[in-house]
């Protein structure tokens, strides 16, 4: 089996493909993949931190006791 791994750069949605002289299939599967690296997602920002601040007084001291009895049930 004849195998053939490129990259080329691409000017626009189109391409053109020659295969080389000798090259000799009745069929061929083209599988097309970027090149590029992919580009990173951007970090998500912590839900928990940004709550930091918004609950205060004795709502506060509620949840804070309710999420120490639960962490002390593990």
């Amino acid at each position: 089996m004849q195998a053939i791994s490129e990259i080329i750069e691409l000017d626009g949605p189109t391409l053109h493909y020659t295969l080389p002289d000798g090259f000799e299939a009745r069929r061929v599967q083209l599988i097309i993949l970027p090149a590029d690296e992919p580009e990173r997602p951007a970090a998500r920002p912590n839900r928990i931190r940004s709550l930091r601040g918004s609950i205060n007084g004795v709502a506060a001291d509620s949840l804070e006791a309710h999420l120490k009895a639960i962490r002390n049930e593990w």
